[in-house]
């Protein structure tokens, strides 16, 4: 429950109402998979999900180019490495306001950010990602620029010198 991913069913359940869902590929979803599946199911969208479980470290990267956006619905997170992950592969990020995310996605620039729980909002935002496909590219090109900038072993290298040289020179 802490990814949100029924919060992320639902959502697709709804923009299945609008006139039809995307393609939802799930990774590493362990446990919660059968209620999950079941809903779907219920949902008429069990067809529009590929479930993928646990992907080699590896291996994500190139899970994550092949897709369009990706989605972090959690309700709780640190400082989501994973949304780091998909901005370096060009993702523009859909995810939930909650703890350390808001440090990372940039909204409107590097993607959209949503409440909990909600969703409707959800809906409305990958609807807007992926409705858009200029939008879409300007975001992804951002993520991937910012992933550049701030997200590297050399820029945080870059920073840690910092911080010690500020503590060096008081």
């Amino acid at each position: 429950p802490r990814k949100g991913v029924d919060t992320l069913i639902e959502s697709m359940g709804l923009l299945q109402a609008r006139g039809g869902a995307p393609r939802l590929v799930m990774a590493g979803i362990g446990g919660l998979r059968e209620p999950l599946e079941q809903r779907a199911a219920a949902l008429g969208i069990a067809d529009r999900i590929t479930w993928l479980g646990k992907v080699p470290h590896d291996e994500v990267g190139w899970v994550m180019s092949a897709g369009d956006v990706f989605v972090l619905p959690s309700l709780s997170e640190g400082l989501p490495t994973v949304v780091c992950e998909a901005m370096a592969c060009g993702l523009p990020v859909v995810a939930t306001a909650v703890d350390g995310t808001p440090e990372i996605v940039d909204d409107p620039a590097t993607g959209l950010l949503v409440r909990p729980h909600d969703a409707e909002g959800l809906a409305d935002a990958l609807a807007r990602v992926l409705g858009d496909a200029p939008l879409r590219a300007a975001m992804g090109a951002e993520a991937l620029r910012r992933s550049e900038a701030d997200y590297t072993w050399a820029a945080n290298a870059a920073r840690m010198e910092g911080v010690y040289e500020g503590v060096i020179t008081g």
